[in-house]
């Protein structure tokens, strides 16, 4: 499975809206500096659609750029289910939510949604699974192809 562990919410001014954070214990604040100063630098160095994942290790950082605020999220691997899914997410919270209440989570006042959103996101995971019907089939691949083999051997 492919799942999210860690989201953070931001303004564009890089100041910490809302998480939800599962493995890495740290300072909100920290993090939202980093990312703040890996955006400027990008922005910088390219023109095109800015930064949109970061490897690191075995997981990958996603990230999505909003007009008001900045979404980041660690996942197992940047897959298209988990990836579309968060944009879907963060696009209805970008137009749902005002500047003015973005200016308000800064100053503590975080609105329902941005909890929600990080929490929805949080919770993103994503299973590969094979349909009963394709197993059956490559069973009795596996198990008679040698027969057939054998048996156009024969002929």
């Amino acid at each position: 499975p492919t799942e999210v562990h860690d989201v953070l919410l931001i303004s564009n001014d890089g100041i910490p809206i809302s998480s939800h954070i599962k493995l890495f214990e740290t300072d909100d604040v920290l993090i939202s500096g980093f990312f703040t100063a890996i955006a400027s630098v990008d922005q910088e160095l390219s023109s095109d659609s800015g930064l949109k994942s970061i490897k690191r290790g075995k997981m990958e950082i996603l990230i999505e750029e909003g007009v008001n605020s900045r979404l980041i999220a660690l996942a197992d691997r940047d897959q298209s289910n988990i990836r579309q899914s968060m944009q879907q997410k963060f696009r209805e919270f970008e137009i749902n939510t005002s500047l003015d209440e973005i200016e308000g989570a800064i100053q503590g006042n975080i609105p329902a949604s941005a909890i929600k959103l990080v929490e929805e996101i949080g919770d993103l995971s994503i299973k590969f699974s094979i349909p009963q019907q394709t197993k059956w089939i490559a069973t009795l691949a596996v198990s008679l192809g040698p027969i057939m083999m054998l048996l156009i051997g024969l002929i």
